[in-house]
């Protein structure tokens, strides 16, 4: 009901099995450093997220603690993308993300501070779950 009174032009409704088949796919699923880059006008393959991949298959693979939240990430991003999309400022707000926490990682990230970068992102994504309330996931 919050959400049809939030965002009434954007309802829920029935699906055919094939139409759900077709969203898991990769494209289907837009994660937030993508969103932000592609706001940028940066490609699929550009620096900023070539690193940030990395850092999640190499650094954030390290420990079970680590994989839990990338495997978190991968269910509330793609909500928190969806959110941010139907807004009317969506490109202000990728921007505000890019300048707020991603920049930052990235530096992290040629600085080594791994840790930090760590922190920083996954600060990002409970800062954003609270802003856009997503709690069910």
């Amino acid at each position: 009901e919050k959400w049809r009174q939030n965002f009434p032009d954007f309802a829920f409704h029935k699906a055919r099995y094939e139409e759900l088949q077709s969203g898991f796919e990769r494209k289907g699923l837009c994660y937030i450093t993508t969103a932000v880059c592609e706001t940028m006008d940066k490609p699929d393959n550009c620096y900023e997220l070539t690193t940030m991949r990395n850092f999640r298959d190499t650094y954030m693979q390290q420990t079970k603690e680590r994989q839990a939240l990338v495997e978190e990430y991968y269910r509330t991003a793609p909500a928190i993308v969806t959110f941010i999309n139907i807004q009317p400022s969506c490109e202000e707000k990728y921007l505000s993300i890019w300048k707020k926490y991603l920049q930052p990682c990235l530096y992290d990230i040629e600085e080594n501070n791994l840790e930090q970068c760590e922190k920083r992102y996954t600060g990002m994504v409970q800062d954003l779950k609270s802003e856009y309330n997503i709690s069910f996931i």
